[in-house]
């Protein structure tokens, strides 16, 4: 009973991890964009938004087979090792996520190459290696997340994706 609970309550903490589709992370200094700042619009860093989501999602249904690369293609290299961690803990306790996830509001702030985003994960579960849905029973419906980007390699990248605090009202997830 003890493994199983060690096994259970392991899975709970990285569930977190996986439903929202990022790893905790240290707060990131940001610089004022430089007059030499790359020229993104809404859409572009949308469709960089979705393939992010996209292959976090492929990757959380099948951590076995995620691969570093293929978070690479979508995310900057600090962030694609950070979250493939994430999925090779998934994947050596036997856990992956079932269901789709919707981005429900994406706000983007072009000067500083950011965007408020809400992320409706309520038809999300988290499975454990026997099957059973250990979806935390007080997960959120939806996500605020801030997200990043930067031009590599004339690619359009997710280079940070992490929580949305503010107490001034901006939560993406409050207009939608």
């Amino acid at each position: 009973m003890r493994r199983r609970t060690g096994t259970v309550l392991a899975l709970a903490a990285l569930s977190g991890a996986m439903l929202a589709g990022c790893t905790p992370e240290a707060p990131v200094e940001t610089t004022p964009p430089t007059s030499a700042a790359p020229t993104v619009s809404e859409e572009e860093a949308r469709a960089a938004w979705e393939a992010y989501q996209a292959a976090l999602s492929d990757a959380g249904a099948e951590p076995e087979g995620a691969s570093l690369d293929q978070l690479e293609a979508v995310a900057s290299s600090e962030l694609a090792r950070q979250q493939f961690e994430s999925f090779e803990q998934a994947a050596a306790l036997g856990a992956r996520v079932e269901g789709e996830r919707s981005t429900q509001n994406f706000r983007f702030q072009a000067g500083a190459l950011e965007a408020a985003v809400c992320v409706d994960i309520s038809s999300e579960r988290l499975i454990n290696a026997s099957g059973e849905d250990i979806t935390p029973s007080d997960q959120a419906g939806q996500l605020s997340r801030v997200v990043s980007f930067a031009s590599e390699d004339s690619r359009l990248l997710v280079s940070a994706d992490r929580s949305h605090e503010s107490s001034d009202g901006s939560d993406p997830c409050s207009a939608s």
